[in-house]
């Protein structure tokens, strides 16, 4: 464990399971995955707040600024709406 970033390690873990599960959804649109380990939709969600989680907590544990954070996220978030109409999809859920 890092003592300087603590939490860096479990954050680098919830990230992997993450992109794992996304790579699955990416090839098993319908979120069937033969693998038998349940629905990915499930798997998404767990996986999500574990990440979350992870990000928090290294987030708090490291002094980082929260408020630049939120106004990276905010920002980036109108870029990724825009570029979601832009491409003509519709709905957010």
């Amino acid at each position: 464990m890092s003592a300087r970033w603590a939490g860096i390690a479990k954050l680098q873990e919830e990230m992997g399971e993450l992109a794992a599960v996304l790579g699955k959804l990416h090839a098993y649109p319908d979120g069937n995955h033969p693998d038998g380990a349940g629905p990915l939709l499930d798997r998404l969600h767990d996986e999500m707040a574990d990440v979350h989680a992870a990000l928090t907590f290294f987030m708090l544990t490291n002094d980082l600024d929260s408020a630049r954070l939120r106004a990276r996220c905010d920002k980036k978030l109108a870029t990724f709406f825009a570029w979601h109409q832009d491409e003509g999809m519709t709905g957010t859920k």
